[in-house]
This record gives C-alpha cells, sequence and structure tokens, in this order.
C-alpha cells in the first residue's frame, strides 16, 4: 500500500479515537452536571425542612418564655399582698428542703417582676426568638439582667424602644461585645441554627470540564452533601425535641397558673378586706399557703434554664427540667 494512503488511515483512525473520547468526555461532564444540580435541589430541601423545623421551635419557644413573663410580671401583686398580711407564720414545705417560702426572698420576687415587666415590653415588639431566648437561658435570670446596666452606663430598666431592646439582648448574650459578652447577636441567636452547629455548605461546586475530573469532584460532592444531611437530620431532631418539651412544659405551667392567678386574684380581695392572719378561717389560711406553694412552683419552674449548649450544639436541659416535676410531684397542688 502506498505510503500516503497508510498515513491518511492512520489519521482517519486517529481522529474517530478522538471524537469517541469527546463524545465519552461530554457525556461525562452532562452526567456529571446534572448529578451536581441534583445535589443541590436535595440540600436546598434539607436546608428548608431545617428552616421551617427551627421557625416552629422559636415560635413554641416565644411562647413559653411570654408565659414564663406574665407570671412573673405577677410576683409583685403576690410580694405587695403577702407582706399586707400580719402576724401570717412561715410556710415551710419538705421539697423546699424546710426552707421559708415566705422568704422566697420577696425582695427577689419584686426584682424579677419588675425585670419581667421591661422584658415584656421589650420583646412584644422584637424579632422571632427573643422572647424564647428568655426561657432558653433561664427566665427569672433574664428578669434579673434587666437591673444590670448598658454598655453606656444606663440602668437597662430605665431604658425604652430599641436601646432596651439591644441592651436586653446583649445582657441575654452575657453582656456587651467590649465587656466580653456575646453581644446582641449573641442574645438574638440562642435559638438560631447557627448555634446549632450547622454550618456545613454543599453549594457552589466547580465541575472541571474534563469528564473524569468532573465525575470525581462530583463524588466528593456526594461525600459532602451526606455530611451535610446527617448534620442537619441532627439539628432538625434536637429542635423537635425541643420543640416537644417545650411544649408539655407550656401545658404544665398553663394549668398550674391559671390556679395560681385566680387563688392570687381570692387572696388579694380577701388581704384588703381583713389582713391580720389570726382573722382567717382554716380554710382560708389553706388557701394562701397553698398560694404560696405555687408561688414556689411557678418561681422554680421559670428559674429553669431550658436550653444549655454543649460542643457547639443546643441541647434539651433534660436533667433540671425532670427536677421541676419531680418537685411538682413532691408538692401536690390539689
Amino acid at each position: 500500500m502506498p505510503l500516503p494512503f497508510i498515513v491518511g488511515a492512520i489519521a482517519v483512525a486517529a481522529g474517530a479515537t478522538g471524537v469517541a473520547k469527546g463524545v465519552s468526555g461530554a457525556s461525562k461532564i452532562k452526567k456529571a452536571k446534572e448529578e451536581a444540580e441534583l445535589i443541590e435541589s436535595m440540600y436546598e430541601d434539607d436546608k428548608e425542612r431545617l428552616g421551617d423545623q427551627e421557625e416552629s421551635t422559636q415560635h413554641t419557644m416565644d411562647s413559653l418564655g411570654k408565659k414564663e413573663l406574665d407570671i412573673m410580671a405577677s410576683f409583685k401583686v403576690f410580694s405587695d399582698t403577702i407582706e399586707k398580711i400580719h402576724n401570717r407564720p412561715k410556710f415551710k414545705y419538705e421539697g423546699l428542703g424546710g426552707n421559708d417560702i415566705a422568704q422566697i426572698d420577696i425582695k427577689r420576687l419584686k426584682d424579677v417582676s419588675i425585670g419581667a415587666e421591661a422584658l415584656k415590653a421589650t420583646v412584644a415588639g422584637s424579632a422571632l426568638g427573643v422572647a424564647g431566648a428568655c426561657a432558653a437561658s433561664g427566665a427569672t435570670a433574664s428578669a434579673v439582667s434587666m437591673f444590670g446596666v448598658a454598655s453606656t452606663g444606663t440602668a437597662i430598666s430605665g431604658l425604652s424602644g430599641a436601646a432596651a431592646t439591644n441592651a436586653t439582648l446583649a445582657a441575654l448574650g452575657g453582656g456587651s461585645l467590649a465587656a466580653g459578652g456575646g453581644g446582641i447577636a449573641l442574645g438574638s441567636a440562642v435559638l438560631s441554627g447557627a448555634t446549632l452547629g450547622i454550618g456545613l455548605m454543599v453549594g457552589g461546586f466547580a465541575i472541571s470540564h474534563v469528564g473524569n475530573k468532573a465525575k470525581e469532584n462530583v463524588n466528593k460532592a456526594w461525600d459532602e452533601y451526606w455530611k451535610a444531611e446527617e448534620l442537619i437530620n441532627e439539628a432538625i431532631s434536637i429542635l423537635e425535641e425541643i420543640e416537644i418539651a417545650a411544649t408539655d412544659y407550656i401545658e404544665v405551667l398553663t394549668d398550674i397558673s391559671e390556679e395560681y392567678f385566680n387563688l392570687l386574684d381570692w387572696t388579694v380581695n380577701l388581704v384588703n378586706e381583713r389582713c391580720s392572719w389570726d382573722t382567717y378561717s382554716i380554710d382560708e389560711q389553706n388557701k394562701i399557703e397553698k398560694l404560696v406553694l405555687l408561688v414556689a412552683i411557678l418561681f422554680k419552674m421559670c428559674s429553669v434554664k431550658f436550653i444549655l449548649q454543649e460542643n457547639n450544639k443546643n441541647t434539651l436541659n433534660k436533667d433540671d427540667i425532670n427536677k421541676v416535676y419531680k418537685f411538682i410531684e413532691d408538692n401536690p397542688i390539689a
């Protein structure tokens, strides 16, 4: 065969091979792109699931925080009323280790009450999650923090509007940034997804124009996606657990507080009529003692730090929540 024809045949064969490889490479690129788009879509769905659960949990925690603030705001009325009773006894219950509940520290109850009133005004116009942050960090502690001072040196309880909101959020975050605390951002993010350690992003894959390289990157993308999904599912599970626990806690708190508010109104009317313990019937005395027990229970419930942070994740404070339930069980109010 003449040499030109041999060379020509080799060239044709080489060209055919090149075309075949090109088609194969293009196919791999197309498949890799489709897989990358699928991963992105699945990740966006996962993020949406997390966002929905986070919002639902925050709403529930907000309900808990607002209820606790309403209860604590009434403690001043209780304290003022109890102080009016002459010759009142020392109210003791074994569940409190024999402590004098009448001295649950009236001043502390009043401070908590005033702080709760200030917080109520603050959270009323605040973003989702702020009232829940009060419950998450312990509502009584949050209320007492209102007696601190803002970074400007002004008493928080004397502020109003945006200044009060920012100062309160900074207090919930452990103080201002300048003072070494977490500042407004941390106070606002007590229940945010960021504090759950969910920072793994899957988006932004650079798919190579070379088929094999693109496939290699997609394999890595799948690995990252599965890691992210595991974290997101864990976060959703934690949020669901918190929401369920908060819902149950609200139910118990509501049952006890309804009886408390009814008995508080009755006691206020009684003391306004007669303010000497010796003039009360046994039934009336028992009702007042029951009111004091209800305050002790509610104070204890509102003091629970509902959420803890461990290893950069929020976790439900099961131990303290269960201790409160045990406390209620040991001090029946029926």
